[in-house]
Parts: C-alpha cells; sequence; structure tokens
C-alpha cells in the first residue's frame, strides 16, 4: 500500500465533510428572536423572500400600505445565500417593482453587524459554512 494513501483518504474525507457543514432548520422568528445562539452557524428558514432594486431579503410577513407591498421587520438581509425553494411569486405593482415570493433560504447567519442596502439590516444569512 501506498504511504499517501491513508493521508489522502483523509484529506478527502475532510473536504467531503466540510462541504456538507450541518444547518439547522430554524423557524424565522426563533432565528430573529435569539439572533446570538444562531450567530456564525449555517441555518434554514422560511419566509417571504423580496428581490428587486436595492432589496434582496427575507422576512416572515408582509405588510401594504395602498399599492406598495413592503417586508415586515426584522428582515434578513441575503447575500448570496441558497435558495432551496420558491413558490408563490408576484410582483408588486408599484415603483420601485419588487419580487415577494414564499422561499426556504440557506446560508451562514450573522447578526450584530448593519449588512446590505445602506447598512439597513440587523441580520444575513450568507453564502458560506463559517
Amino acid at each position: 500500500m501506498n504511504r499517501t494513501t491513508p493521508l489522502l483518504t483523509g484529506f478527502v474525507l475532510a473536504l467531503s465533510l466540510h462541504a456538507c457543514a450541518p444547518r439547522q432548520d430554524v423557524p424565522f422568528e426563533e432565528l430573529v428572536s435569539n439572533p446570538e445562539r444562531y450567530h456564525g452557524r449555517r441555518a434554514c428558514t422560511e419566509g417571504i423572500h423580496a428581490t428587486g432594486f436595492e432589496v434582496n431579503a427575507l422576512a416572515a410577513s408582509l405588510r401594504r400600505e395602498g399599492e406598495a407591498v413592503y417586508l415586515t421587520e426584522p428582515a434578513i438581509w441575503l447575500e448570496g445565500a441558497e435558495i432551496r425553494s420558491s413558490a408563490d411569486c408576484f410582483d408588486s405593482g408599484a415603483l420601485p417593482t419588487a419580487r415577494f415570493c414564499r422561499a426556504t433560504v440557506c446560508g451562514l447567519f450573522e447578526s450584530g453587524g448593519y449588512y446590505g442596502h445602506l447598512g439597513g439590516y440587523a441580520y444575513q444569512l450568507r453564502a458560506g459554512d463559517g
């Protein structure tokens, strides 16, 4: 047996374990109510995903003001997070337009900073394993 075989096997195993970093399914309200518990950990959560001009965020629900549609607060900025599923989409009728979809989103959860457009978000789900 080649001396490098166990070393190579261990390296491949470590890479595959890192690629499958553990994630946790967390209800949206739990995630934003206890951000210190989940900071720096991979999490998946469900909510309403908004994309459009200066927005790429997830919230628990929507609010309407006339023709305009907005995410409720708090919202989580999405920075390259994985959109696992997306359904029941619609476009807002007011300017600036945005698209809203019920979605399941996974990523590395971060809190305690200023994320997203103009630093307007206290939380972020981003690409990466941590």
